[in-house]
């Protein structure tokens, strides 16, 4: 007696799979694939180079409008400024001789606004220090004059005249009597004190020669020399 028939036909079909198992694996396989394709393009494939893997840049074009040039500053040449202690000044000066710095002479309006506009912005930081203001000397500024004009022939920033002479020996010349006295000298392209004062203020030697609580006295001056520079001399004193 045969009686495995149906376990027979069932097993005949055991290597077959129904249908929707089929389309259901070509399902599972279209995902798989979209998915790997995906975690290359997101990933890149190991191996690959940075550069293979970098996005792909736009040229950037950048619009420029033509350059602008600022006007020239203005800028001071110092050198040290000198100060003769009340120790080493002289009793007794010799006067005056006729047409010396001493002499009357005409006043030029230009020297006299740059002078006050100086002297002015020095007294400014003086008494904002509690320090007495300077008083303008006539005989200082015509010695602080001749050698300016004495630079500008040379062109030459220094604080020695053409015949080795300091700050006190043309004071004294000029008939000055002092007990002490100081001297600042600079080189600039151009009539301006606001700037000849910044240029002394911001060097310290200098500023200190301006805050001196020993000098009572200035003047002031400037001579421009043949290639433009101008040169600026202040002299401080205290008479004696």
């Amino acid at each position: 007696m045969h009686t495995t028939t149906q376990q027979d036909d069932d097993c005949e079909n055991c290597n077959q799979r129904p249908r929707w198992i089929n389309i259901a694996a070509n399902i599972v396989g279209v995902t798989g694939l979209l998915i790997a394709t995906w975690l290359i393009v997101t990933i890149g494939i190991p191996g690959l180079t940075a550069a293979s893997r970098a996005p792909i840049e736009r040229e950037s074009v950048v619009s420029l409008s033509p350059p602008t040039t600022a006007p020239t500053a203005i800028i001071p040449t110092l050198i040290a400024p000198t100060v003769l202690p009340a120790a080493t000044a002289p009793l007794s000066v010799a006067p005056p001789s006729p047409g010396s710095a001493g002499a009357d002479a005409a006043p030029d309006p230009v020297q006299t606004t740059q002078e006050a506009a100086i002297v002015l912005a020095v007294n400014q930081a003086r008494r904002a220090r509690d320090l007495s203001a300077l008083t303008i000397q006539p005989i200082l500024t015509s010695t602080a004059l001749l050698h300016s004009q004495d630079q500008a022939e040379r062109d030459v920033l220094s604080h020695d005249g053409r015949d080795g002479s300091k700050s006190w020996d043309r004071a004294e010349r000029a008939g000055y009597s002092y007990i002490s006295i100081g001297e600042n000298v600079l080189t600039q392209s151009s009539i301006d004190a606001d700037s000849a004062f910044q240029g002394w203020w911001d060097s310290p030697p200098h500023q200190d020669n301006m805050l001196n609580a020993n000098f009572t006295e200035i003047g002031i001056a400037f001579a421009p020399a043949s290639s433009g520079q101008v040169y600026y001399t202040m002299v401080l004193a205290r008479p004696s």
